[in-house]
Formats: C-alpha cells, sequence, structure tokens
C-alpha cells in the first residue's frame, strides 16, 4: 500500500510540475533506460563466445573425471551395473555430455555465423574483421546524451546481423541439448551400462 501511495504521489508530482520539467524527467528516463539496454546488449554480445569457450573447458575436464570412473567400473565385473551410485554416476556422464555438446554447438554457431557476416557483409576480410570485433566499442562511444538516440539508427544492419547471430547461436545451443543426450545415453550404453528415465 505504502508503495502505491508513492507512485501515485510521484505521478502527481510529475503533473503539477510546470511542461519543461515533466518532459525532461520524461527524456531523461528514456535515455536511462536506452542506456541500461544497449549497455545489456553490448555485455551480451561480448560474453557469449567467452563464456561458451569456459563451459566446454570445464564440461571436458568434468567428462574426463567420469569417464576415469566409468572405466574402473568397467573392469570390474563383479559390480551391480544397476546399482544406485552406479546410476548417478552414468546420470552425471550424460549431463556433463549434454552440457558440452550445447555449448559446442552454441561456440560452433556463432562461430560459423560470424564468419558469414565477415564474408558477405563487407568488402574484404581484412575491413570484416575490423568492424566485426571494433563494433561494441563503436557502440560504447555513442553513449553521449546527443548520439545515443542515433546509435541504433546508424548501426541497425550491424544491430540486425548481431541478434541474429546471438538468436541462431541459442538456437544451436538448445539443439545441442536432444543432441547431447542421445549421444551420451549412447555412449553409456556402449559401455554396457542401463540409464534409467531422468
Amino acid at each position: 500500500m505504502e508503495k502505491f501511495i508513492l507512485i501515485f504521489s510521484n505521478i502527481l508530482f510529475i503533473q503539477v510540475m510546470d511542461k519543461n520539467t515533466s518532459e525532461f524527467l520524461f527524456s531523461s528516463a528514456i535515455y536511462v533506460f536506452t542506456l541500461i539496454c544497449l549497455i545489456s546488449a553490448v555485455i551480451v554480445m561480448m560474453l557469449i563466445p567467452i563464456m561458451l569457450c569456459y563451459s566446454i573447458i570445464i564440461h571436458y575436464f568434468n567428462l574426463k573425471e567420469i569417464n576415469a570412473k566409468l572405466k574402473t567400473f568397467d573392469s570390474e565385473d563383479s559390480i551391480d551395473k544397476k546399482s544406485k551410485f552406479h546410476q548417478e554416476v552414468c546420470d552425471n556422464y550424460v549431463k556433463e555430455f549434454t552440457n558440452f555438446m550445447k555449448s559446442s554447438l552454441g561456440l560452433v554457431a556463432w562461430n560459423i555465423f560470424s564468419i558469414i557476416y565477415i564474408i558477405s557483409g563487407f568488402e574484404d576480410l581484412k575491413t570484416g574483421l575490423i568492424e566485426y570485433f571494433y563494433f561494441p566499442f563503436k557502440i560504447i562511444k555513442t553513449f553521449d546524451e546527443n548520439e545515443i538516440f542515433n546509435s541504433y539508427l546508424d548501426f541497425s544492419s550491424n544491430w540486425s546481423y548481431m541478434l541474429s547471430i546471438i538468436a541462431l547461436t541459442f538456437v544451436f545451443f538448445f539443439i545441442g541439448k536432444f543432441v547431447g543426450i542421445y549421444l551420451g545415453r549412447t555412449q553409456i550404453k556402449k559401455i554396457g551400462f542401463s540409464i534409467y528415465e531422468f
């Protein structure tokens, strides 16, 4: 209730102010919102390949560790292959394999679509590489109050290509989940273990 009263009183206060002050507050709010959106978009564009690469490395080493456990199970014939601990190790293997495949397919998609954009979107490869990697820094330079609203219009083709690359990366990331589950279960079955449904 107190929040409602505070919001309502702020709305009344803005209505009472003169036209110039309320326009200034409104334009400032739009500026801050646009700034937050642009900063978020730039950070996401720059961090996606780094995070995918980091995820691949982490899941690769986790897979190696779980593989070592599975090989010790395979060499011991007396172990019940349907025990709870054994099932947990198999489930962890499939989970890590799935995460590895998601990150791998996402990173491969990011690289392929980025290369397609660089080759097809610019006159030559050198210009394409410079523009591709310099694009986030150009956006950061437009964080001046007079230019921030024009930055989307000035870089609209770059924005559309970059957002398409991000969207396709996420599509292949989620496709990697199904591929990873299928291939992970297939690998476990090749070793000779049964997997219960998750």
